[in-house]
């Protein structure tokens, strides 16, 4: 009798460990988030032919294959525990359950679009993000035309703070976004190709973006002007002119007898001779152009120093289906 026990009891631990393994090992036909997690996981490794849909399909068992060939094991095309592990995925040591990316010492992709690193910490996996992906054309060409999700949200909102408020917020990366996105490229110097790709997402979030340019509302001064008419500008350009040296005769372009807060004809061969030497159009009127060769700005770019980059708490809580908690650090 006591044999027959022991014998049972060997068998119900042989197949405890065997559905505990069942509850990791993702194989053709499973279906569901852990595989959308292998899925993504693949994704991130090169697997681009791999679509994040929750079928463990033949694209999916082919990459499984190929990357446990690469990686030393079995190539049986099922994503057991190592091979999930192998791939960067937590996996519950309680429930045998997938719960997301592991993230120790590696770059991980999340709905911020950026490419960050989170040291030893674990986060949740939000399938979102890599169905916007799937979206795009390829992972390096970023954010195109016809892209969605939360990413294209995001991307959106950080334009609209920059400036650019004729963008929507939907989601969809548009004509309008594109546009937008290679005004801000151009802002930046970066490639301007209306493709919202790592390196544009990662200027735009910096919280130190250069935003829309706005122009500035400059006078036109001319002979007869004065600062009663021309808010106190004829009195700039006096300034400049007298503080600034002509290099044909290296005296001041105007003498500080003449600077009356009048727009004189002193003043106005002063300003011809420093448009000749600026190679502007030579007419002695104090237009935009010669004003902001005199060094006044003409534009103004939006920017927010509060912009910054989400970032994820060191510790994260994970919930057990048995109702425990465990915070992973």
């Amino acid at each position: 009798m006591k044999k027959i026990v022991a014998i049972v009891l060997v068998l119900v631990m042989v197949l405890s460990i065997a559905v505990a393994s069942a509850g990791t090992a993702l194989r053709l036909g499973s279906k569901g988030s852990s595989v959308r997690r292998l899925q993504a996981a693949l994704r991130r490794y090169g697997y681009s032919d791999v679509v994040v849909d929750g079928t463990f399909g033949e694209a999916t068992k082919a990459a499984v294959i190929n990357f446990q060939r690469k990686n030393g094991l079995n190539p049986d095309g099922v994503a057991g525990n190592m091979t999930l592990q192998a791939l960067g995925i937590y996996v519950d040591p309680v429930t045998s359950t997938v719960l997301g990316f592991a993230q120790q010492d590696k770059t991980v992709e999340q709905h911020t679009g950026l490419e960050e690193g989170y040291e030893n910490t674990f986060s949740d996996y939000n399938p979102d993000y890599e169905i916007d992906l799937n979206n795009t054309l390829k992972r390096q060409d970023g954010l195109t035309i016809g892209s969605t999700g939360p990413v294209v949200r995001k991307v959106q909102t950080y334009l609209r703070k920059l400036g650019w408020t004729s963008v929507k917020v939907d989601g969809k990366y548009g004509a309008k976004t594109a546009a937008c996105v290679k005004e801000f490229q151009k802002n930046n110097g970066l490639q301007v190709d209306g493709i919202a790709g790592i390196a544009t997402q990662n200027v735009l979030f910096s919280g130190s973006a250069i935003g829309r340019r706005t122009e500035n509302s400059l006078p036109t001064l001319r002979r007869g002007d004065s600062d009663a008419t021309k808010n106190n500008w004829v009195s700039r350009v006096q300034n400049y002119l007298t503080s600034h040296n002509d290099p044909n005769t290296s005296a001041p372009y105007l003498a500080s007898s003449y600077a009356t807060g009048y727009y004189n004809v002193q003043t106005q061969n002063a300003v011809a001779a420093f448009q000749a030497d600026s190679g502007l159009t030579v007419d002695g009127v104090a237009g935009r152009k010669t004003l902001m060769a005199m060094g006044y700005s003409g534009y103004t770019y939006y920017t927010d120093p509060y912009l910054t980059v989400p970032t994820e708490p060191s510790t994260v809580t994970v919930t057990h289906i048995d109702g425990t908690h465990n915070p992973l650090n």
